[in-house]
């Protein structure tokens, strides 16, 4: 118990510890991934004629429900569902808010989803929710929490600077230029993705 309470992970142990959060992320990504591709292949050849993003949304936000209820309930209060300690968060909120309205989400609203095509607009309604939701749930919940457990998070020092944190957003920040590539069907500009990722890394933080 004392060597956990006191043990600095190496680079081997974090190195070690990435494989497997980024095995989760493409696991629970591939299903919703695979259905918007195979939405638009269809659609290419006239067999569809209506969006497959909304159905991918709703695939996404169930498997990651799935994963996230199973592992929340195996680490109870490891997997983000807890009161926040104190109200430093408030100090970052303003830049988490400008992070989201960047491109850090992953909803229509944001700047680097409006300058190009209309590639989210079938997410409307209770739909437009899904995505950031199960965006939450995966890298804030099951991945930072998954890493949590096997990265200690520092007692000093800044609290944002931990492997978990680091390492979920960064593949966050991956995850955010996949979906809008998916999406967009490649179609993105230099600036929208560097706004995305921006967004992301200071959303994700």
């Amino acid at each position: 118990a004392v060597r956990e309470a006191f043990w600095e992970p190496t680079l081997f142990d974090v190195l070690s510890a990435i494989p497997r959060a980024l095995f989760l992320a493409t696991v629970v990504l591939s299903p919703a991934l695979a259905l918007i591709f195979v939405g638009h292949l269809l659609r290419d050849r006239g067999l569809v004629t209506g969006e497959t993003a909304p159905l991918a949304g709703v695939v996404l936000t169930v498997t990651v429900g799935i994963l996230f209820w199973s592992k929340a309930r195996q680490v109870p209060g490891l997997n983000g569902w807890r009161v926040p300690a104190g109200f430093g968060w408030l100090r970052v909120l303003p830049t988490a808010l400008i992070g989201a309205a960047a491109g850090g989400v992953w909803a229509s609203g944001s700047l680097a989803y409006r300058m190009g095509s209309d590639n989210l607009a079938q997410f409307v309604g209770v739909a437009a929710l899904l995505p950031p939701l199960a965006a939450e749930l995966l890298f804030r919940g099951v991945i930072l929490g998954n890493l949590a457990a096997r990265l200690p998070i520092q007692k000093s020092g800044p609290w944002w600077h931990s492997w978990p944190t680091l390492i979920s957003t960064a593949l966050y920040a991956a995850a955010s230029l996949l979906l809008f590539l998916s999406l967009s069907r490649g179609e993105i500009q230099m600036n929208q993705s560097l706004l995305i990722v921006s967004g992301a890394v200071v959303f994700g933080i």
